[in-house]
């Protein structure tokens, strides 16, 4: 006190002086006790299908560190979730570990405290997806057990309902191996529209969708069955024959097969003088029939055209027979004997 007030009387530049001291005492003290984090990795915004996450760290100091925390919103709020003040070196990475997270988006970042109770965070928060979920796929086309012709869609709705879908392949077996098809992303339904079943042979092949979500999680389980069939059903007209002759009720018969998916349906048509009449078959194992009446055409010359489709789609439409209805009864004059004539000898 006695000092203070000699000091103030003398010299009030020796005050200026003892607090300039005083502020750069501080400031070194501040200065030494300077706290930095840097969060190393999982990098931010990473995707990991991995449950159990290590989060690596580099703490920095100019004194003596003595605990840090993990912060982040792995339960669902912000909060702090570990503490480490037993194993910490200054200057190099550490790790905390979490071993049972659920697929989520979560936040993190790490608080570290010096012996002068100086605390910092890293500058911002890191973000990180932990999916361990497989996409999820539904095939709309081709269904299992369909029958394709032709050009044709190759469809499915592939969802992630935490990364999102990366990419999606569908894979068409073929006999000499398989065929890739990159999908396009339509609003989650994967597309893609340059499948010609042409380029395989006519039989049963298989398609298996590959879904890759962000993660790295792959679905390739789902898969369909289909037969491909470029091949028109082959028809054998057994009657009428080509140039025969009917009369009254007649019967239509063909034999018609396919090899591959079947014969949907078989229909005879009938050339008229009016037009064509059509007459639906029925099927007796592979022999197809129906009946007309002849009566119901003019005499004359007829065509007869059967048309058979099978399920892929495909049509037969060139097998025909030309054929004669008469239904009028010959015509008869008696020369001889005249009728009331004498005959002898």
């Amino acid at each position: 006190m006695i000092w203070g007030q000699i000091a103030l009387k003398n010299n009030k530049k020796f005050i200026f002086i003892a607090l300039f001291v005083l502020f750069a005492v501080l400031s070194v003290k501040s200065a030494l006790a300077d706290v930095s984090v840097t969060l190393d990795s999982p990098i931010n915004n990473t995707n990991s299908s991995n449950s159990s996450v290590l989060f690596n760290f580099t703490p920095s100091t100019n004194n003596t560190l003595m605990n840090c925390s993990l912060w982040g919103n792995f339960n669902g709020t912000w909060q702090l979730n570990k503490i480490n003040s037993s194993i910490l070196t200054n200057g190099t990475t550490n790790v905390f570990n979490l071993t049972t997270l659920n697929d989520s988006f979560f936040l993190w970042n790490v608080q570290c405290f010096d012996k002068e109770s100086a605390s910092n965070f890293s500058l911002s928060n890191f973000t990180i997806n932990v999916d361990n979920t497989n996409p999820v796929v539904s095939i709309n086309f081709p269904l299992n057990q369909s029958n394709l012709t032709g050009m044709s869609l190759l469809n499915a709705i592939v969802t992630d309902a935490t990364t999102g879908v990366a990419n999606v392949t569908f894979v068409v077996t073929n006999t000499s191996g398989d065929v890739n098809y990159v999908a396009e992303n339509s609003s989650g339904s994967w597309i893609n529209t340059t499948f010609n079943t042409t380029h395989f042979s006519d039989g049963q092949h298989n398609v298996t969708v590959i879904a890759t979500d962000f993660a790295g999680n792959i679905n390739n389980v789902e898969t369909s069955t289909f037969n491909i069939d470029n091949t028109n059903p082959v028809v054998i007209i057994n009657f009428p024959l080509n140039q025969s002759n009917l009369t009254g009720m007649s019967l239509l018969n063909a034999t018609v097969t396919d090899a591959t998916t079947g014969v949907f349906n078989v229909t005879f048509i009938v050339t008229n003088s009016s037009g064509n009449v059509n007459y639906v078959a029925e099927n007796s194992s592979g022999s197809w029939n129906s009946t007309f009446n002849t009566s119901s055409f003019s005499d004359g010359q007829h065509n007869l055209t059967v048309i058979a489709t099978d399920f892929a789609g495909n049509i037969n439409n060139v097998e025909t027979s030309t054929f004669n209805i008469d239904n009028t009864n010959p015509v008869v004059i008696i020369n001889f004997p005249l009728n009331q004539s004498n005959l002898t000898g």
